[in-house]
């Protein structure tokens, strides 16, 4: 059949193609990871610089050190008298004074008794010379200082001795105002009468010259004696002035 007039052909526009949309591109938030090799690197780099800043700190220590040592600091002096200066004197007049402690053991004069013969009555008296003792136990070293007898000087001018070379004195204990005196078996050999009788006051006059001591008993070897010398003289009980 014939196209009827109504029946127009259309004709076909063409279609139009639409862009695609473009994805927008995001950053990516995710963390970027290192791979082990790196990390390792890292690490060593780090200890490396840490290594080498101890070497120099430790090294300039030690320069500083040997700077110093080579370098000391001048001791201060003491000024002498020709360097002192008004200052100087001054400042040592300020001073306080140091305290003295006084030795215990200070030399001390003590009296030792001899024999002397009177050339009037030619009688034997007891005269006292004086000699230095540098000992806390005064009584003892005094006996020694007897014992030892008088100098060749003291000797001139008539002092004489009963007491023998050979006695030692033991020990020495002071009880109630008494000393005991322990002495070997010398002091009673080689004498009878009146040279034993002063023997015994040289012991007696010599040991209580000191303060609180008012009597003495003599034992020979650590024992006690009634008697002594050949005489038997009696030393019984404290024997005084």
């Amino acid at each position: 059949m014939p196209p009827t007039k109504n029946n127009k052909t259309k004709k076909s526009s063409p279609s139009k193609s639409i862009p695609p949309k473009k994805k927008s591109q995001k950053k990516s938030t995710k963390p970027v990871k290192l791979s082990k090799t790196k990390i390792k690197k890292n690490n060593q780099t780090s200890l490396y610089i840490l290594a080498i800043m101890a070497l120099l700190t430790a090294f300039l220590i030690l320069l500083n050190k040997f700077t110093t040592d080579k370098n000391p600091k001048p001791n201060k002096t003491t000024p002498t008298s020709d360097t002192l200066t008004d200052t100087d004197y001054k400042n040592i007049s300020q001073k306080p004074a140091e305290p003295v402690e006084k030795n215990l053991n200070e030399n001390e004069k003590v009296k030792i008794y001899f024999i002397k013969i009177n050339e009037k009555t030619e009688k034997m008296d007891l005269k006292a010379v004086t000699r230095k003792v540098f000992s806390k136990n005064k009584i003892k070293e005094s006996l020694k200082r007897l014992i030892e007898g008088p100098s060749a000087e003291e000797e001139d001018h008539g002092f004489l001795t009963a007491i023998p070379k050979d006695l030692k004195v033991y020990d020495l204990k002071i009880k109630n105002k008494t000393a005991e005196i322990n002495f070997n078996q010398a002091i009673g050999k080689g004498a009878t009468g009146n040279i034993l009788l002063r023997r015994i006051d040289q012991i007696i006059y010599t040991a209580t010259q000191f303060k609180g001591i008012e009597n003495i008993i003599i034992k020979i070897n650590g024992r006690y004696q009634k008697t002594l010398g050949s005489d038997g003289l009696s030393i019984n009980g404290p024997l005084h002035r």
